[in-house]
């Protein structure tokens, strides 16, 4: 099946305020900070122990999240 970008999933957290963020990661081997975030459902689930690793780190609850074209811009 051709992905044609129209779904992006995402590991997020729930900050302290309540407000809701994407998790990134440092990575040394990437040169920096990686976002968890991809096309592919199945490469994010692969991400999920960094995932849960920050939000234990940090106190905060984590989860998946799907996100799906609403509105394109200038194309």
């Amino acid at each position: 099946m051709i992905n044609t970008g129209e779904n992006l999933w995402a590991w997020v957290a729930e900050e302290k305020d309540g407000s809701i963020s994407t998790i990134a990661v440092h990575d040394p081997q990437y040169g920096g900070w990686l976002p968890l975030i991809a096309r592919s459902e199945e490469a994010v689930r692969e991400m999920g122990k960094e995932a849960v690793i920050h939000g234990l780190t940090h106190g905060l609850k984590i989860w998946m999240r799907k996100y799906q074209l609403v509105e394109e811009i200038g194309r």
